[in-house]
């Protein structure tokens, strides 16, 4: 599988295949999805070529970094690319009242409790290190800040600014220390997106279906200003 080199500034080259793994349906996403398929799946896409995946604490309630793992045990590291988030931090429930019933299907009994600040990134991501069985994150984007999940911009917006200034500066720290290569955000606005960039030193954005051929508004100022600054997307 063809593979894009991206390397901001210079600072360590990462290969991104043209084709990558979203992990959120094998961690159960809509309905039910047995450990085998989802690791069938998973190696199936492995011997197509495919060479990044992206996962997250919320998908599966991590479920999906646990399937991960063992996809990738006895590889080697640098042959792949993983991206994972930062926002929430799982915490253990009752099944009656776990996150995302309805939504997530055989999944544990957990919550995700939202918290961009410094010590929730670090616990998030530690966590996140523990499940995928990884010493290194290759990207972390700090997960939907944006008022389509957080149901206001008032909400939104004190999330935004915990995350300035607090959670920002441990991807910084980490990203200088090489735990994790690249930092960004997962958001669905990519307004949000731009608000970041405008205030911080970002590498890359994963911007969930907001640049399509029916919506086109990420051109007017979001796309350039990234590929102003060699900002990947």
């Amino acid at each position: 599988m063809k593979t894009r080199v991206w390397n901001r500034q210079q600072k360590g080259a990462l290969h991104f295949t043209e084709l990558g793994f979203g992990t959120a349906p094998i961690g159960g996403l809509y309905r039910p999805v047995g450990a085998d398929e989802a690791h069938a799946t998973m190696f199936r896409a492995w011997d197509a070529g495919v060479r990044y995946f992206d996962t997250a604490p919320l998908y599966g309630l991590g479920q999906s970094e646990t399937r991960l793992n063992r996809l990738l045990q006895g590889k080697p590291r640098a042959d792949y690319i993983v991206s994972s988030k930062v926002g929430r931090v799982l915490r253990a429930t009752t099944p009656q009242t776990r996150e995302g019933i309805g939504k997530w299907f055989d999944v544990p009994s957990r919550i995700g409790v939202y918290d961009y600040s410094y010590d929730g990134v670090l616990r998030s991501l530690e966590f996140s290190l523990e499940r995928t069985g990884l010493d290194c994150i290759d990207v972390v984007y700090v997960h939907d800040l944006d008022v389509w999940t957080h149901g206001s911009a008032a909400k939104m917006e004190a999330y935004r600014d915990t995350f300035m200034a607090g959670g920002y500066r441990a991807l910084i720290e980490l990203r200088d220390q090489g735990v994790i290569r690249a930092i960004g955000g997962g958001n669905n606005e990519w307004q949000s997106c731009q608000w970041m960039v405008e205030r911080g030193d970002f590498d890359i954005f994963l911007l969930a279906g907001r640049y399509t051929l029916l919506e086109q508004d990420a051109l007017t100022s979001f796309l350039p200003l990234c590929q102003k600054r060699g900002i990947g997307i």
